[in-house]
Parts: structure tokens; sequence; C-alpha cells
């Protein structure tokens, strides 16, 4: 019934917490598709092993492609009526599929979101209630834009009916894949549940390339300029939510460039934040941190500047 993709480059210290995670799960009826994605450690060889211990477990072996054509590559590769993305540094709760399944059958939602904890080891707390409520896509996207905190916009750690993953699969080659996925899979959807049972462990890795400055960190500048277009076009109402997550990208795109010397990038960003910070200074769905950015803007480029170095 479930189709668990996990993307894996170089996650020989993680990788075996993550698949015995999968195979501590009270719910059997799943395949996990391991896509080695061209790794030069033991993960592939890990993997394998797995798959052979349990006919459930199969492994490609591709090309390093990046982990948006692998969970493209794993998505082709499945066969299930629901998919779950599952990173290869993390792992989930051993209820997390039996309470996802039975909560997206029974509300007939579309994608089925939990949440998630960030520590050093998966730990996960006793889990008395399952609760959720229902959303629509818009609201789903309104909440992510506006980073409440409520809804991430990753693919992991959530179940999503085939269609979905179908009909919005990653964008290749790209950074920030994750927010450019979430907007376009939620306006699919009439329904979403959303459950504040923690079922996903989260690792910040160090070497996160999220983690370290590459000009790759740059793409979230179009992936947001997309997003706004996205939105013009089908939910305008939600127009000052995407503003405000473009405001919010490159407010962070200004400073890092600035930092490591691509003035021309930190030019670009500054252009945005002069148009569009007004918006969101008098936004009352905007959050407090965004405000504060957008306050101290004023005092101009250059204070601004030497304030978010020392911040």
């Amino acid at each position: 019934m479930v189709s668990i993709i996990v993307p894996v480059y170089n996650r020989e210290q993680y990788l075996c917490e993550c698949v015995d995670s999968v195979l501590a799960q009270t719910f059997h009826d799943w395949e996990l598709i391991i896509v080695d994605d061209g790794s030069t450690d033991s993960s592939g060889s890990i993997a394998d092993r797995y798959a052979a211990s349990d006919p459930r477990i199969r492994v490609y072996h591709v090309e390093n492609g990046g982990p948006s054509a692998a969970r493209n590559y794993g998505l082709l590769k499945s066969t299930s009526k629901y998919i779950y993305y599952l990173d290869a540094d993390d792992a989930i709760h051993p209820l997390a599929l039996t309470i996802m399944v039975n909560g997206i059958t029974e509300s007939g939602a579309d994608i089925y979101v939990a949440w998630m904890h960030r520590s050093n080891k998966p730990i996960f707390k006793d889990i008395s209630i399952e609760k959720y409520t229902v959303i629509t896509g818009a609201e789903a996207i309104e909440s992510s834009l506006y980073q409440t905190g409520k809804i991430l916009n990753s693919p992991w750690g959530k179940l999503y009916k085939r269609r979905i993953c179908e009909a919005n699969q990653f964008e290749n080659g790209i950074l920030y894949e994750d927010l450019d996925f979430f907007y376009r899979a939620c306006g699919e959807c009439k329904r979403i549940a959303v459950s504040p049972c923690d079922l996903y462990f989260y690792r910040d890795t160090p070497d996160s390339i999220t983690n370290v400055w590459s000009d790759k960190r740059l793409d979230v500048l179009d992936v947001v300029d997309r997003i706004e277009d996205y939105i013009a076009g089908n939910l305008p109402a939600l127009l000052p939510a995407a503003r405000d997550r473009k405001l919010s990208a490159n407010f962070n795109m200004f400073i890092l460039a600035g930092a490591n010397g691509r003035y021309d990038v930190a030019d670009r960003c500054w252009k945005v934040i002069r148009e569009y910070r007004f918006g969101s200074l008098t936004n009352s769905r905007v959050r407090l941190k965004n405000k504060a950015g957008i306050l101290l803007s004023y005092l101009g480029r250059r204070v601004f500047t030497l304030i978010g170095k020392v911040l």
C-alpha cells in the first residue's frame, strides 16, 4: 500500500538507523525503494545487504544526479497507492505508517502531514492520541509561505496519494527542490490532514549543502520567483504570503551573498527588499522575525549589511 522512497548519497553512518526504522513499522504493507545516487562510500553495499534479507526492499544504483533525480527515479520504480519520502539520514516513528494510512483513509485527504523533531538520535515519544485537522491545499500553502512552523515545505514526513507525486515531480539539478515541490503538490489538493504527532526524526547534518556556502544556494531566488508567478496565476489571494516568502529568501541571500563576495547577487536581492518590504511590514500575518529585519533594512543597505554579519 505504501512506497517508501529513500535517496542515498554517502550516508553510510546513518543508513542502518533509517532502514531499521522502516523495518520496525507496525504497518507491514510497504515497499522500501532505496536509490543509491552514485555513493562513493559503503551506502550501496549496506542497502544491498538489507535487500537480500527482505523482499520488500529494492535497491537501485544510479549515477549521481542529486536528490531530485533520485526521488523521481524511485517514484518511477514504485508500485503503491501511497508515496512516502524518507531521507537516508533520518528515521520514522514505529507507528508512523499505521497512523498516516489510517488518517489519510479516514479523512479522504490527498496528503497526510505529520510533525517532526530534531536531535542527535531518533528518540520518539509514546503517542496516546491519534488526532489531526483537515485544511485545504490553499491553507497549507499559505501556512508554509508565512513560515508559521505548523507545516514545513519539506517533501519528507508526509504521506501522499500517488497522483499528487506523479503530477508534481522534483526539478532536477536545483537546490531548494523541496520548496519548489511543496506548493505545487498542495495546489493539487482539496483536503490535507495535519497531525501534531511527532512521527519523523530529522537529523541536521553539518555537511548538508544548506549549512555551507555554495552558489547553488542562489537557486532559492529563482524558486521564490516561480512561487510568486504560480500564486499570481492560481491563488491570487495568497500573493501577500508569496511575496513575504520571496522577501525572506532575498533577505537571507543578501547577507550570505555579500559575505561571500557575490555583490552582484546582493544588488539583485536589495532591489527586491526595497520593493517588497513595506507590503510585509504592514501585513499582520508576517512573523515578527521578518518585520524586525524589515525595520533594520530601513537604516540603509550599509548598516543592514553590518548588522546581518553580526547576527
